[in-house]
């Protein structure tokens, strides 16, 4: 989503967005692993 922005949010409301992401990485990774039930999550770049 933040990388090819197809909802065309503004500079400031992705900046916002990376902010929240960067602050809650772990609850966010802790909560994937718990909902979908996995040892570990793989990021593709």
């Amino acid at each position: 989503m933040l990388a090819s922005n197809g909802s065309n949010l503004s500079s400031h409301d992705i900046n916002k967005l990376i902010d929240v992401i960067t602050a809650q990485y772990d609850l966010i990774c802790e909560s994937w692993l718990k909902y979908f039930n996995a040892k570990q999550i793989q990021f593709y770049i």
